[in-house]
């Protein structure tokens, strides 16, 4: 059939030999390839995957041990007496007084330590107590107990909810699966049931994320460049990854494979409950060896494969060998074929190329044979005929070659300009999008301040339309003014443009709109530089904070009033606790005036406490007063070291003053002042440990008196000195220190310091203490009529 077939096809002589050699040679060369490398890609598939099934138990026994380990390491939590103490003040606390009272507040604040330390030394993300009847009376998480009940609120937390029941019938430690939850974390819960004396008093419980079995199925011993292990679990109709795997370490709940589908055909398995091993194609579609079998103690499916091509590169390799050789043994075949084919066609195949060649247009192709017959003298007629036409050919030639260079360096020219159009266009599209789609008003003006963008938010902010505004400088079209005293407030647009720097609105800034509302507004400019670092425009950002203002006022003045209304019951306290520690109303024994002075105490705090909010309420809403008068500064400091003489002596500090003798007398509101350097020198005092120094200096420098107190404590961690002046902030190096404190003192410093004119700054290192610098101008303070004066 194929001789048959050979002999009607049209083919030249060397082809015909090439290909007959070629049928004889190459069927047995395959087959013994084929054999070979089948037999290898055996051998490495059952090898690879009892290796797979190996590790596949050893992950199997490693996932056990963990969550064995945890539910222990729960279980001792429930056993520890410092446990068992602080859920029974809890559940007590939360039983007679709910968790916003002041009695809750105190315990929370003696206990939320530890139980903290316990939570961060375990790396749980959260840890908490739930009362036999369900109540959640403390939480790490969530600052004070919500009072959840998870046993009559079965919406609040299913998951939670069912170990819980579980727990508190069989009195043992359970565990709930892993969920994703709001804000894409995952987590899972521990609960144990706690008692004390045989009597059951609640549930201890923690929240763990998914980290812990990542750190088991992370180690790829064993499974080469391409290995891995996935954990899944089923989720209605999908198949969804529950931990971090090798190449998707952000697809935990995050990647899923829906149920039928051709991809990730063991995991599918593994959900089954099957257990086998094979060629199949995983969750991203690429073909590996696997093995999958079913955890029914978790629900989740375990899937340990490599890519299959990883496993069978030594078959491969061979194959590849095999081919070589395969491939010489052809080339050989065919080169003898050819050159036994030659030495018969090869004069007739030349003469027949050359003049195909030649009919094509190739006036340069000439036939050499030398035959001594007929072909030979026809082929000298064919080199006659192509070297006439060749001439014309030539004279063509040139003026077509002229002719195409010219089209074609219009034709790049006409490219290039649509390239640049084209960008052009593209960037102004995309900056259009931008600007129009952004929420805050912007605009963009050039250094002559003309606005040349004015996008729509800034259209619905002024009141002023894109037409009315592009073109004209920007302080004739929008009015941006003080609050305070009415006078134009856009000189940070100026000062961007001349300094190079980006500047932002103060704090009182207000934009009048096109009908003469005036609106507060918050915003910067920025400018932008050419590659020479010249300003060549400035973009200006700034939104309506009318909404934000009223929300500050509200707050300010609640707590304002609050703080007001808290003094004279806490005065009442603190007059009648120091009568009843002077004895005035009958003699006390020594246990009650133990505890007589500690309430004292306690008031004393909470008056300081209070102080500090009417302080902060009347910063805030400009009403507190100052009123200068004639002052010697240096009689002001050492009073104020005076007052901390008791501490000072208690700690064994050294105190070193170095002050200037040219001070002059300022003006100056002497309990501002006092305020100022009190926070200070008693922050100083507070935060340095026994045994160590401080150093307060006042000088004159330039037109300021300059203050500077230095210190050898705790210092300020340097992630957190950019909030050191905000309110109620205190650093975490202190925070389990014995350092009373509101975190209100240097936020009423910097407004007070900044009120009157100066300035205040600090530097610090962590462990190695802190440096304040405060300036308060020699020209003294300006008055400022107030209805309320600051505490000090």
């Amino acid at each position: 059939m194929f001789l048959k077939y050979f002999k009607k096809v049209r083919l030249n002589l060397t082809t015909k030999f090439v290909v007959l050699f070629l049928t004889i040679s190459l069927v047995p060369l395959i087959i013994a390839v084929y054999i070979s490398y089948d037999s290898s890609r055996k051998v490495l598939e059952e090898k690879a995957a009892y290796q797979l099934y190996q590790i596949s138990d050893n992950k199997v026994y490693q996932i056990d041990k963990y969550f064995s380990e945890a539910k222990k390491a729960v279980a001792v939590l429930a056993r520890m007496p410092s446990t068992i103490s602080s859920m029974e003040k809890f559940n007590q606390a939360f039983q007679e007084h709910q968790t916003n009272s002041l009695e809750y507040l105190v315990i929370d604040k003696e206990l939320r330590a530890i139980l903290l330390y316990f939570q961060e030394a375990s790396k749980y993300d959260d840890l908490f107590f739930i009362s036999p009847e369900g109540n959640l009376t403390f939480s790490t998480v969530q600052k004070h107990a919500s009072g959840i009940n998870y046993l009559t609120d079965l919406k609040a937390n299913p998951d939670l909810t069912a170990i819980l029941k579980s727990t508190i019938a069989l009195l043992e430690t359970k565990i709930s699966t892993f969920k994703l939850i709001k804000g894409d974390k995952i987590r899972a819960y521990i609960t144990s049931p706690v008692s004390n004396e045989g009597k059951f008093i609640g549930v201890i419980g923690v929240q763990i994320n998914n980290e812990g079995i990542y750190d088991v199925i992370k180690d790829y011993t064993g499974l080469g460049k391409t290995g891995e292990i996935v954990l899944v679990a089923r989720l209605e109709d999908q198949i969804t990854l529950v931990a971090p795997s090798r190449h998707d370490p952000e697809g935990a709940f995050e990647t899923s494979v829906e149920l039928g589908s051709n991809h990730g055909i063991a995991l599918q398995k593994a959900v089954q409950r099957e257990k086998s091993w094979g060629i199949t194609t995983d969750y991203k579609g690429e073909k590996v060896l696997a093995t999958w079998r079913y955890l029914p103690n978790y629900q989740w499916g375990l899937v340990v494969k490599m890519n299959a091509d990883e496993i069978l590169k030594t078959a491969n390799e061979l194959k590849d060998r095999l081919a070589v050789v395969g491939t010489i043994l052809l080339i050989m075949i065919i080169l003898i074929t050819v050159l036994m084919a030659r030495s018969v066609s090869g004069p007739i195949k030349k003469l027949t190329k050359v003049a195909a060649t030649i009919s094509k247009g190739n006036l340069l192709a000439r036939a050499r044979i030398n035959t001594k017959d007929e072909i030979e003298e026809l082929a000298n007629s064919f080199n006659q005929m192509t070297d006439n036409l060749l001439k014309t050919q030539s004279r063509l030639k040139e003026k077509s070659e002229q002719l195409a260079i010219n089209l074609g360096q219009i034709e790049i020219q006409n490219k290039e300009l649509e390239q640049e159009k084209n960008k052009v266009s593209q960037e102004k599209d995309k900056l259009n999008a931008i600007l129009y789609g952004i929420g805050d008003g912007v605009f963009v003006v050039d250094p002559d301040y003309k606005i040349m963008i004015f996008n729509q938010e800034a259209e619905i902010i002024s009141g002023i339309t894109y037409k009315e505004a592009t073109g004209k400088r920007y302080d004739h079209v929008l009015n941006f003014i003080s609050e305070k005293n009415g006078k134009s407030n856009g000189k940070f647009i100026r000062e961007a443009i001349n300094s190079g720097e980006i500047r932002e609105t103060s704090f009182d800034t207000v934009l009048v709109k096109k009908d003469n509302e005036k609106i507060p507004v918050a915003g910067s400019a920025a400018p932008l530089k050419d590659s020479d670092g010249n300003v060549i425009s400035c973009v200006v950002v700034f939104r309506d904070v009318s909404k934000e203002r009223e929300i500050d006022q509200a707050k300010t003045e609640f707590v304002s009033l609050a703080s007001h209304q808290l003094r004279t019951p806490l005065s009442t306290v603190s007059w009648y606790a120091e009568m009843l520690l002077d004895e005035d109303v009958g003699k006390i024994n020594k246990d009650q005036k133990k505890y007589l002075q500690a309430l004292y105490d306690a008031n004393h705090r909470m008056v300081e406490l209070v102080n500090a909010l009417l302080n902060v309420s009347r910063i805030e809403l400009g009403t507190f007063a100052i009123d200068p008068e004639p002052i010697k500064f240096l009689e002001i400091a050492d009073s104020v070291i005076k007052e901390q003489t008791q501490q000072i002596k208690e700690k064994g500090l050294k105190i070193e003053k170095n002050y200037a003798i040219d001070l002059p007398i300022i003006n100056a509101d002497p309990r501002l002042l006092r305020i100022i350097l009190q926070n200070l020198i008693s922050n100083a005092v507070k935060y340095t440990p026994e045994k160590g120094s401080i150093t307060i200096e006042i000088s004159k420098k330039d037109s300021d008196i300059l203050v500077k107190v230095k210190d050898t404590g705790y210092g300020i961690p340097k992630s957190q000195q950019s909030k050191i002046f905000n309110k109620l902030f205190r650093a975490d190096n202190v925070l389990n220190k014995d350092c009373d404190g509101t975190g209100l003192g240097l936020y009423i410093v910097k407004s007070v310091v900044e009120q009157s004119g100066g300035k205040i700054w600090f530097e610090s290192e962590e462990n190695e203490g802190t440096t304040f610098f405060t300036t308060i101008p020699l020209i003294g303070m300006k008055k400022k009529k107030g209805v309320k004066v600051l505490a000090s």
